[in-house]
């Protein structure tokens, strides 16, 4: 009887029965695995890890050699391919990575229902509240970690679109709204919140938004950065002039607030970016983005915080005013990407992004805005920039599709 025998010269029924992938030489061998701790691989000759080189064939202690290597099949599924050796580790990793995988996939699904379980769990929201803040620094950290720094220079070295673009949200916006909302008539209180919505900065986690939507994350980088730090410049005359409001602005003390607020997580992800590398980071996108989704759903929920005892006071008042703030959220991002679209698809539509989502809570305080109709808006208009992905996300992949990899970038 002829016995078969593998690679390396030994009987085939010697072999691991569950066919796991074996360390030989310093290298793994590619087999079949159908060991419980992981995602099987797919089949073909084209198994690759995040780094881009074969899964199960890189040298163990190669500098490239993820942890855990991510990769995606036709479906576009992150699959685990090789995990670590710690039995200890190996279970909760490989669970907690398919968990983070399964929320990026459902990112806009997720996004739209935070808000709504934050307006049914109002304990919940109350007990989150505190994470406000730190939340919005882990996400603009997580956004920088996967940045590509080489088209955010590119973008400085050619500043004409930023620079349009900054004028465009800073001061013509405003002027534009308060145009158009005084002249039908609207309250007082509902002019002044839509002016300084159209005054204000991106949100801080905008990046973030791009990164899920597959928009210009080095742009929107780029445009949070001017926009925040030139804010109190611009705000000053558009509230005094537009709203006959005076604000008390200390230039030099928000300047060093913003960017403390911008720097701390940009040199956060610089130092994990150091510390773990490159090629680890991006075979870890999948679960990275999973993350991202997570920490938005933790902002979204606390956000929320005492709205819901207001909308069931003032019905009425809340649907004016969740209806301006679509308006005006959709609006800004199909008008900002008409005008910007000479520039390529990507571009106009990231610049729709950053004009569509913006931090009413920073320019609520910077203009001392604290009255109750105010602050009702600025809850209220929460509920479009986490459900506007959900609307547009489908339309932005098939405008995107036919220019993937050319239009938009510098």
């Amino acid at each position: 009887m002829v016995m078969a025998h593998d690679r390396t010269g030994r009987p085939a029924a010697a072999c691991n029965s569950l066919h796991k992938p074996v360390r030989r030489a310093g290298r793994f061998t590619a087999q079949r695995s159908t060991a419980p701790h992981g995602l099987a691989a797919p089949e073909g000759p084209a198994l690759r890890d995040g780094t881009g080189g074969p899964a199960l064939d890189r040298p163990a202690g190669s500098p490239d050699h993820a942890a855990i290597g991510w990769s995606a099949d036709s479906m576009g599924k992150g699959r685990i391919l090789h995990e670590p050796d710690s039995d200890g580790v190996r279970p909760t990793v490989v669970l907690a990575a398919r968990v983070l995988a399964a929320m990026g996939r459902q990112a806009t699904l997720l996004l739209a229902g935070g808000v709504f379980a934050g307006l049914l769990l109002q304990d919940l929201a109350a007990a989150l509240r505190p994470l406000l803040i730190p939340s919005i620094g882990v996400l603009l950290m997580l956004s920088v970690l996967r940045l590509d720094w080489r088209r955010v220079l590119a973008y400085a070295r050619r500043p004409l679109v930023t620079a349009l673009a900054t004028v465009w949200q800073l001061v013509v916006s405003p002027i534009l709204v308060w145009a158009v909302a005084a002249g039908i008539g609207l309250s007082p209180a509902l002019v002044a919140a839509l002016v300084l919505n159209a005054a204000a900065s991106p949100v801080m986690s905008v990046p973030a938004f791009a990164r899920l939507l597959g928009l210009d994350v080095e742009l929107t980088v780029v445009m949070l950065a001017a926009t925040t730090l030139l804010l109190p410049v611009t705000l000053a005359p558009m509230v005094f002039g537009l709203l006959s409001r005076e604000t008390a602005i200390d230039p030099v003390a928000y300047a060093a607030r913003a960017g403390l607020l911008l720097a701390l997580p940009m040199a956060a992800a610089w130092a994990v970016r150091r510390l773990v590398g490159p090629a680890r980071i991006e075979s870890l996108d999948q679960p990275l983005q999973g993350l991202t989704v997570a920490v938005l759903l933790v902002f979204a929920i606390a956000v929320m915080d005492g709205v819901t005892a207001r909308i069931l006071a003032e019905g009425g008042t809340v649907l004016v005013y969740l209806a301006a703030a679509f308006a005006l959220n959709l609006g800004f991002q199909a008008s900002t990407a008409l005008l910007f679209g000479r520039a390529g698809r990507r571009v106009a539509f990231s610049l729709g992004l950053v004009s569509g989502n913006r931090n009413m809570a920073l320019a609520f305080a910077v203009a001392g805005a604290v009255e109750p109709d105010l602050l009702l808006y600025l809850a209220v208009a929460q509920v479009p920039i986490y459900v506007s992905p959900l609307l547009t996300g489908g339309l932005y992949r098939r405008l995107l599709r036919p220019v993937a990899g050319s239009a938009g970038r510098p």
